[in-house]
């Protein structure tokens, strides 16, 4: 009865680790997706309620933008992702909204950036 108690345990633990870490595998594809965005940005307009980010409109980065916005999007839930794809000439448009807490979470993200980018 110990002996199937303690591997209960056992199994728990290692569930528990194993979620923790597939939580960080996901979090540094995140980063690195979007560090890979970063790297391809070409501009950001501040919105009334968000911010809008410009990309290059190559099927790359378009892939690069779904793939971050499917992972992202499970996480803040006070956002809204909206992708608007034109032709491939021109810029992909990635636009982060929400309520005014949304905004300044985004501007304090964006801040962050800047200070890694300068620092």
């Amino acid at each position: 009865m110990i002996m199937k108690s303690i591997l209960n345990l056992e199994g728990d633990v290692n569930e528990k680790r194993a979620g923790r870490s597939w939580v960080i595998r996901s979090m540094c594809l995140m980063l690195r997706l979007w560090g890979e965005l970063e790297m391809r940005r070409l501009g950001i307009t501040e919105l009334e309620n968000g911010y809008q980010y410009a990309f290059p409109g190559d099927t790359e980065t378009l892939r690069l933008i779904n793939e971050w916005v499917s992972m992202e999007r499970t996480c803040p839930p006070f956002l809204t992702f909206t992708v608007i794809a034109g032709n491939v000439d021109e810029p992909l448009l990635l636009k982060l909204t929400g309520h005014e807490e949304a905004k300044a979470f985004l501007r304090s993200d964006i801040q962050s950036n800047i200070n890694i980018i300068i620092g």
